[in-house]
């Protein structure tokens, strides 16, 4: 019987030896998983190791590049199904490519060289996008030896396969895009419940005219449309569209703009997702400045269109154009002090308001929730405009400040269908206490040890609040899957977790709590010298306490732990969840965000108990 290594017939290319044979196949069932990988994150299933907000994981799905164009499905979807269908013409035909496969084959690696070259000119390179092609070239490299005139297998299994996979990453993509899709009405419909009741009650927000420098429409309108936005931002831009259109088709309507640049040149707490991202909100200020509000106006659009990118004068020249401004002047004035001193001031005035994404719309001085929704804003827009509300003027609009948004952040966000409480003993409070708080942190981590502090403060002497802390070492030494870049600031976090553990298995929870407040204490001179020192503080006997740091048992408590925050969805640290709710934020400069939230889940409690 003829194997992959026998000889071909005459007049065609050897079929593959047993050894190629396998590689190829290797080779694409890597570019499959990898392509799965990403399909599965692009479905929300899953965070990737290495994926966080401001990775290139990230920045490539969501780049241009990350779509199929005119059905807009993500690339990942495609890549699935290529490369199944792939492998299964190759299994089919025994280690032989058709012609037509071989035309395929060398299409998808211009198609990968194209998609690698895109991620190098947007400084981004996703790992699992580049496996995917590395993997897809060095397929062809290497099946290019084994190409036969034809096979009577391949074809079918190529569409079949092709077909199959397609179906059903379809089917899927249909089912969580309804589930998500339904959630995010939901939450637009009740912020249009809340924007008609703008005005009827207590104003405990801005109480200044809350407006943009660059107004569009009549001063005093029905509707009144505000949003922080960025011009490197995918969503921004779909939102602009729709702004636009309810422009058009509402003359009661006013729209003011402001900046908010995901771009750490301007923006301390923002991820760095858009590089350019404070020069384009600049530039919009300039061409106002300069101007006037018509220019304002061009600038924006213009730059929207070009999705806020631009290197040289050359690239701006057209947007001078549009906005009938002078080029010298316009780049002169973008780079000077006077308009970086805007975008700080919105990106201020932001931070009062709580804003930490882009898109923020506010309709009459209510966030809109939701706006991922199909059609949001003019949906929301239409829904408002029917009640036929009288014209106003931005000092009837009073956006809700920071504290109160993340209380209500945090009332409004989904439970947890189960408690996420920690399996060990080391809880402070009793299993049954009405109020569970969980945090995942990292003991190296600044932010988790504020947070820890804030938390342990105001639950002090309390009854019913249970305790958990769940650990989540960013370094991959014991973290794999970490999701973070930064792992060698934070090398000590996993011998602070195996430290924490290891001093509750040999004294007990009292033992655990004294460790955890000596590792937060001392988190910046942590390491192996300091272990010793650590059982002595703690009590313990230091040659235990090191053999117990290297148990296996610790090894899997704290695996349980990693396991446990990926299950909660964690994307940052620290990762919290208080009476089964995530505040999307808890640190605001001033404030005791956590205390006030604990404070409103005792008087929800204290309601129903």
């Amino acid at each position: 019987m003829q194997g992959h290594g026998a000889a071909s017939t005459p007049g065609r290319h050897p079929a593959a030896t047993a050894s190629r044979y396998w590689m190829c196949l290797l080779l694409l069932s890597l570019a499959l998983v990898s392509s799965l990988l990403l399909a599965i994150q692009s479905l929300g299933g899953m965070s990737l190791p290495g994926c966080g907000i401001d990775s290139a994981c990230v920045q490539a799905t969501s780049s241009a590049l990350g779509r199929v164009p005119l059905i807009g499905w993500p690339t990942s979807y495609l890549g699935c199904a290529y490369f199944g269908a792939l492998a299964a013409s190759w299994v089919a035909a025994r280690g032989q490519l058709h012609r037509l496969l071989l035309g395929m084959a060398i299409t998808g690696v211009l198609i990968s060289i194209i998609l690698v070259a895109g991620m190098f000119a947007g400084g981004y390179l996703c790992p699992y996008c580049m496996v995917v092609h590395g993997a897809n070239v060095l397929f062809l490299l290497a099946a290019m030896q084994c190409v036969e005139e034809e096979h009577p297998r391949w074809r079918r299994s190529f569409i079949g396969v092709f077909a199959g996979i397609t179906l059903l990453l379809l089917v899927v993509h249909g089912a969580v895009s309804s589930r998500v899709e339904s959630t995010r009405e939901a939450d637009r419909v009740a912020s249009v419940d809340r924007i008609l009741g703008a005005g009827n009650g207590d104003h405990d927000g801005v109480q200044a005219p809350f407006t943009g420098r660059w107004r569009e429409g009549p001063e005093s309108a029905a509707i009144r449309i505000v949003i922080f936005s960025d011009y490197q931002c995918p969503d921004c831009r779909r939102i602009e569209n729709q702004v636009q259109q309810v422009l058009r088709e509402q003359e009661d309507v006013s729209f003011s703009a402001k900046h908010f640049p995901m771009c750490t040149s301007c923006n301390a707490i923002a991820p760095n997702l858009h590089p350019n991202a404070c020069w384009a909100a600049r530039l919009a200020e300039a061409a106002g400045i300069l101007g006037g509000e018509a220019s304002f106006r061009a600038m924006h659009r213009w730059l929207f269109e070009v999705e806020g990118r631009f290197e040289n004068a050359g690239q701006i020249a057209p947007g001078a154009a549009a906005a009938g401004v002078d080029l010298d002047e316009l780049i002169s004035l973008m780079q000077g002090p006077r308009t970086e001193a805007l975008v700080l001031a919105d990106i201020e005035e932001a931070l009062r308001l709580g804003v930490h994404y882009t898109p923020m719309i506010f309709v009459n001085g209510v966030e809109l929730k939701g706006f991922m929704a199909q059609e949001a804003l003019l949906k929301t827009v239409r829904a408002v405009a029917a009640t036929h509300p009288p014209l106003r003027t931005a000092a009837s609009d009073h956006p809700a400040v920071a504290v109160t948004k993340y209380i209500s952040d945090w009332r409004e966000a989904t439970r947890l269908s189960s408690r996420v409480v920690d399996a060990g003993d080391w809880s402070q409070g009793a299993a049954d206490t009405p109020l569970q708080i969980v945090v995942w942190g990292d003991y190296t981590e600044p932010t988790t040890e504020r947070l820890d502090r804030l938390v342990r403060a105001r639950i002090d002497g309390l009854d019913g609040v249970r305790y958990s802390f769940r650990n989540y070492p960013i370094s991959t030494a014991c973290n794999p899957g970490s999701r973070f870049s930064q792992v060698d600031t934070f090398e000590h976090g996993c011998l602070a977790a195996q430290a924490a553990e290891a001093a509750g298995r040999l004294g007990g929870r009292d033992s655990y709590w004294r460790m955890h407040a000596w590792l937060f204490e001392h988190r910046a001179r942590l390491g192996a010298d300091a272990m010793r020192v650590a059982a002595v503080a703690v009590g313990l006997d230091p040659d235990q306490f090191l053999s117990m740091i290297e148990s296996p048992d610790v090894a899997r408590a704290l695996q349980e732990d990693i396991d446990a925050g990926n299950r909660a969805g964690l994307r940052s640290l620290p990762w919290v969840f208080i009476d089964g709710r995530r505040p999307p934020r808890v640190h605001l400069d001033g404030a005791d965000i956590p205390a006030m939230i604990i404070d409103a889940a005792l008087e929800e409690l204290g309601q129903t108990l």
